[in-house]
């Protein structure tokens, strides 16, 4: 019997809406219940996994808020200056005061399932549908987030004046990743020629 190490290429897309911003926990992505829906499909053994979150959005509208006036920050303004002024605005234009609803991040990982708070962003009523780019600084400094079969991103909205029909999100993005494991591939004849 010999055995061989196959490594196959994953990838695939994650999808979810938020319906109701009662702070009411949404799977965003389960990296182990994808790890075993391949895990059926190759015969094998000893397998391994690596998963890269190459991108992750959230499309939104929230009309129940209080329209907010987005701040320009000029093009020339530094990183600092900009994480600066948009903590400014933060700070006054937040959930307490209905100008935001408030998304919160939680991991949870797969040895302890204890449900872990992660980060949290403000969504804001822009009059118009609204995108935001989740992976940095939401849940990661670096695009791709890099993570392995024991790691599941949940969230949870919620928002304080009374939600509307007209009040949704949806998160999508996808993923890549690599899964390694041993294949048998059968006796081995050696021939001998004298």
């Amino acid at each position: 019997m010999a055995l061989e190490r196959i490594e196959e290429k994953i990838s695939g897309n994650v999808f979810c809406t938020i319906d109701s911003f009662d702070d009411e926990i949404v799977e965003v992505i389960d990296f182990n219940k994808i790890f075993l829906r391949y895990q059926e499909h190759f015969t094998g053994n000893n397998f391994n996994c690596v998963f890269f979150l190459d991108s992750l959005t959230i499309a939104y509208k929230c009309p129940s808020l209080i329209k907010a006036e987005i701040p320009s920050i000029p093009a020339t303004a530094s990183q600092s200056q900009r994480r600066a002024q948009e903590l400014e605005y933060q700070s006054t234009h937040n959930y307490s005061n209905n100008y935001a609803a408030e998304l919160s991040f939680y991991y949870t990982f797969l040895e302890s399932q204890t449900q872990l708070f992660f980060s949290s962003a403000l969504l804001y009523n822009t009059g118009n549908r609204a995108y935001l780019p989740l992976i940095v600084p939401y849940l990661s400094d670096v695009v791709p987030l890099q993570a392995n079969k024991n790691l599941k991103i949940s969230c949870s909205a919620r928002m304080k004046p009374q939600e509307t029909p007209a009040d949704h999100a949806e998160i999508f993005g996808f993923y890549s990743g690599l899964v390694s494991y041993d294949f048998d591939t059968g006796v081995q004849q050696h021939q001998f020629i004298f």
